[in-house]
């Protein structure tokens, strides 16, 4: 401490360098506006307790608050969940909270830490015997130059997964050569690794900085597929780029179905890639000419906002061994399965209604799943599945500056995404060279290219 009247060390002014002064109170302080440092976790969650696991909710998302968000041109993605893993947002909560100044006493009651009761131990027993087995970790970003957990896990995903897993990295914000680079490896150690942006047209944030950034990222990966071929197939390693072309407008269920097939057709590569039931092409035209028939017709929830294609905005990111997606694609009962999930999207898009009101989306691949998790078929006893869900972009500030969140299930029940991730790379061109990527983010401007490349030295 310094002496009564004089300076402490932060306050001195070294030769030819003068430090900031201290804010009243010993507050050292902010060294950059709040518009560089961001609070970008989007969630909310509700009853979340210690004394029952079943209670409350939380949803996790990359989805803002407004009418756009519900409209025909918004593609985006959040998670319903309930149970333990949701007590770590009340820690979060309180963390943040004590930033923002709060004294302890401010803290709201139902935020504070409660010892679990005795029984705890035994309701979760009971809850994942009922058919809750999901295995979920909640982490944070915490804003400017707190913990990072978000980009610990996404870090340990890329750099840890084994041979033979497939890795599929869609983001509405291609900006980062870090988590590129990570995913170059990953391809070279034997992944499967496929990394999707939007194209121009199917682009939220369609500055030309940006897509100038996006496209030389995905350029030079072009570039590690080609020049390291040799290396990246000795390793039993794959890596592609695509970009997110989709034309069916968001919550379209019958239009993304038949975009899918012609997807499906057009890269019959995915067929094996993404293992799937035999001529899965065939089961979305039937379901498609079934939807047809009944007169489907979608609903929007908020219509008269963008213009134009569905933009990509999901942040959601899917890891499995591809042996066991094999397993899993073949099951007699996952086509039935699909065909179920396909019905249920149409369901909720022609009538949508409060998602509390609705039946639980899970019901229809739970009975697989919980079954694949309880008694892993021969050579899938040591697969690995994760499924991260959250707010995180794939560009430095959302890995070093700003708050964020993820949810990262793990274990079979990162299957409960299998269907959505096969309509995703469906509805995906998969670029084969530079000029064929040059067409879908065109950027002439020399000015648009160099800003893109100063983001990587600012964000």
């Amino acid at each position: 401490m310094a002496p009564e009247g004089g300076q402490g060390p932060l306050e001195r002014d070294l030769p030819g360098r003068p430090l900031l002064p201290l804010e009243p109170g010993g507050r050292v302080p902010p060294l950059a506006p709040d518009s560089i440092t961001l609070d970008h976790r989007k969630l909310f969650f509700y009853d979340v307790t210690e004394e029952d696991p079943a209670r409350g909710q939380a949803l996790f998302s990359g989805t803002g608050v407004g009418s756009e968000y519900g409209g025909p041109t918004w593609d985006d993605r959040g998670l319903m969940a309930s149970g333990p893993a949701l007590l770590q947002l009340k820690t979060e909560a309180v963390r943040l909270l004590r930033s923002q100044g709060f004294s302890e006493g401010d803290i709201p009651e139902p935020l504070r830490e409660r010892s679990l009761p005795a029984g705890y131990e035994a309701l979760a027993d009971a809850r994942e015997a009922s058919g809750h087995g999901a295995r979920a970790l909640n982490v944070h970003n915490e804003v400017g130059f707190g913990r990072k957990e978000a980009t610990l896990v996404q870090a340990i995903l890329y750099t840890l997964a084994p041979p033979d897993t497939v890795i599929i990295a869609p983001d509405s914000l291609w900006a980062s050569p870090f988590w590129a680079g990570q995913l170059a490896g990953a391809a070279l150690r034997g992944c499967h690794v496929y990394v999707v942006a939007p194209s121009l047209d199917n682009a939220p944030a369609a500055g030309a900085p940006i897509l100038a950034r996006t496209r030389e990222i995905f350029a030079r990966l072009l570039e590690v597929s080609r020049i390291m071929a040799d290396e990246i197939r000795t390793s039993g390693g794959h890596l592609r780029v695509g970009l997110y072309t989709r034309a069916a407008p968001s919550g379209d269920t019958l239009g993304k179905i038949r975009e899918a097939a012609e997807g499906l057709r057009r890269y019959p590569f995915l067929q094996d890639e993404f293992p799937m039931p035999p001529d899965t092409p065939r089961l979305f035209d039937e379901v498609a000419a079934e939807l047809e028939a009944r007169g489907y017709k979608p609903l929007f929830i908020a219509a008269g906002t963008r213009e134009g294609r569905p933009k990509m905005h999901r942040k959601s990111q899917l890891f499995a061994t591809r042996e066991a997606l094999r397993a899993y694609g073949a099951l007699p009962e996952l086509r039935d399965s699909l065909r179920g999930q396909l019905g249920a999207r149409a369901k909720a898009t022609a009538d949508p209604v409060s998602i509390f009101e609705q039946e639980d989306p899970l019901d229809t691949p739970r009975p697989i799943i919980e079954r694949f998790r309880k008694e892993p078929l021969p050579g899938t006893e040591g697969a690995v599945y994760y499924l991260t869900v959250g707010s995180k972009n794939q560009d430095p500030r959302s890995a070093f500056l700003d708050g964020e969140t993820a949810y990262a299930v793990a274990g079979p029940w990162s299957l409960v995404a299998y269907s959505d991730f096969l309509l995703l790379m469906a509805a995906t061109t998969w670029v084969e060279d530079e000029a064929e990527l040059t067409k879908l983010i065109p950027v002439e401007e020399e000015k648009a290219r160099k800003i893109g490349r100063l983001i990587r030295s600012v964000l």
